[in-house]
């Protein structure tokens, strides 16, 4: 039996994933619910020179990482992000990770070295 794959392509990364697993939706709109128990904030994250914002948070260089808690409005049961704006400056980060801290997320971020960039995440955050 044939079976169809889906490639994708991301900051020099290409993933094979299965097209019978994939589920498309449309993503939900800037800043608001997506459902009763699910919000979304979009902060930007930048390297050095490349941002300094209110909703932005800065990426030190390998082998620092710095972790921000963003407070949210209830308690966060699971916690997840997509790339929104600038995607192909995702390669001027190393690490970006988010996850539940009660009433906050915490975002981990580490930028490579000798690279610049500002990306603006979707973090998905269900209650």
């Amino acid at each position: 039996m044939l079976k169809k794959f889906i490639v994708l392509t991301v900051a020099s990364i290409t993933l094979s994933i299965p097209a019978a697993s994939i589920f498309v939706s449309s993503p939900p709109a800037l800043s608001q619910s997506t459902s009763s128990d699910i919000e979304t904030i979009t902060p930007v994250i930048y390297t050095s020179g490349n941002g300094g914002g209110p909703d932005e948070y800065f990426a030190p260089v390998y082998p620092q990482t710095y972790t921000y808690t963003i407070p949210v409005s209830s308690n966060v049961t699971e916690a997840w992000y997509t790339p929104y704006d600038n995607i192909p400056d995702i390669k001027a980060f190393s690490t970006i990770d988010v996850r539940p801290a009660g009433n906050a997320v915490q975002l981990s971020i580490r930028a490579q070295s000798g690279v610049s960039g500002r990306v603006r995440l979707r973090i998905y955050i269900k209650h």
